[in-house]
């Protein structure tokens, strides 16, 4: 098993992350929306700034090799705090190396030193490596649960129903 390095990225780690996010963009067969440089920017400005989103980086001889993209908000049901996992990426070079695991753990360990109380996330159906691995570390999944999303165009149209 390889041990990476992890730590939660700064807004100087902006480029990094946007390479990241483009490999991931990659594995889904979905084109990048910006160049590498304005997604950067995007990242920098819109997504790190204030805490909106926090990202775990794993590296390997100083080089990135997996994010961990996170929010954590607050339920008003529960009376407490949650971990909302986005993303979790592992170049492919890295797969099966234990740096997903590693990365959840650190995540667990944050919950933990936070007072967090859960951690949630989603994934594809079709991906089954990445659903093993997530039962492998244990989760209650939530079958009782469907996940929505509007979007692109569908969320254009909604609002202009609405209006």
């Amino acid at each position: 098993m390889t041990m990476a390095s992890l730590r939660l990225a700064t807004a100087d780690d902006a480029d990094t992350i946007a390479h990241l996010c483009r490999e991931l963009l990659a594995f889904y067969g979905i084109p990048p929306p910006y160049s590498r440089w304005a997604m950067a920017e995007a990242i920098k400005e819109q997504g790190l700034k204030d805490g909106r989103l926090e990202v775990l980086l794993a590296e390997r001889d100083g080089v990135a090799v997996g994010l961990l993209v996170f929010f954590q908000i607050y339920s008003a049901a529960l009376c407490q705090d949650s971990f909302f996992i986005q993303d979790l990426y592992v170049s492919e070079r890295w797969r099966g190396e234990g740096i997903g695991r590693q990365m959840m753990e650190y995540l667990g360990f944050l919950a933990e030193q936070r007072g967090v109380g859960q951690i949630d996330w989603t994934a594809d159906p079709w991906n089954d490596r990445s659903r093993r691995f997530y039962d492998s570390l244990g989760p209650h999944q939530r079958a009782d649960k469907v996940f929505y999303r509007i979007a692109g165009p569908n969320l254009r149209h909604f609002i202009r129903k609405a209006q």
